[in-house]
């Protein structure tokens, strides 16, 4: 079987969360396990957007056998300015506006745009509608793709498990904070140390369970574990934030 994922930072094996320059993430990543099963080609890169996906997805996906799509939260900026991607987080902007050559001001002057239209400009109802819309258009290409949200932002997937569900039961176990296990609550962030895609090497081994049990039976409506269990304590994969 020849797979495709499609997708941002929980499914970029590349992607490093956390300051330790001595921890490689892309082991234990759940794409690079599916990789050692399947035939497999990853599109995903941390930062970006669904329409960023869809693009790579819709020049792609006739190659594939199957695809695995991880959608990104609503309300991304689309597009790359000049290879950079950011998800829309502040503080990745204010790293890229302070890093640019002081012979580019156009370039800091693009992406500080983009971080006020972030902060002062966003249409929630346009930036929901276009998601949908995206999904539909994928659902209609490929009635087969595994659309798994990362988390609970897009209405037409509110049903379906989130990857953040597997992040929460693994902080919950390490933790024993109830409030990882109750979605509308949002707990003292923790600074990523030894994640890969968001997650712990053991949390990633699950969600790659649920992934590859999916791709069998051709739907994303798995059972998300109440407990994850690890060999380290919380603080070799998570430090204070």
């Amino acid at each position: 079987m020849n797979i495709a994922i499609y997708g941002d930072s929980f499914a970029d094996p590349n992607f490093r969360a956390g300051p330790l320059q001595s921890w490689d993430p892309r082991p234990s990543a759940w794409p690079t396990l599916l990789g050692q099963i399947y035939t497999l080609k990853n599109y995903a890169r941390a930062g970006t957007g669904l329409y960023w996906s869809y693009q790579q997805f819709l020049s792609t996906h006739s190659q594939h056998d199957r695809i695995v799509f991880i959608v990104t939260a609503v309300g991304r900026w689309p597009t790359l300015i000049e290879g950079r991607a950011f998800g829309n987080s502040l503080e990745a902007l204010d790293y890229h506006i302070k890093s640019v050559d002081l012979s580019r001001e156009d370039l800091r002057r693009k992406l500080v745009a983009v971080r006020d239209w972030v902060l002062w400009a966003r249409d929630w109802d346009y930036e929901r509608s276009i998601h949908e819309l995206i999904l539909s258009d994928i659902r209609r290409s490929r009635p087969d793709a595994l659309l798994i949200p990362i988390v609970g932002d897009t209405e037409s997937l509110r049903d379906r498990p989130s990857v953040t569900d597997w992040a929460r039961a693994s902080l919950w176990t390490l933790t024993g904070d109830p409030r990882w296990r109750d979605t509308s609550n949002l707990p003292p962030l923790l600074k990523e140390l030894r994640t890969a895609c968001h997650m712990t090497p053991e949390t990633n081994r699950s969600f790659l369970m649920a992934v590859g049990a999916a791709l069998q039976s051709g739907l994303w409506q798995p059972r998300v574990p109440e407990s994850i269990l690890h060999k380290e304590s919380v603080d070799y994969y998570y430090g204070e934030a």
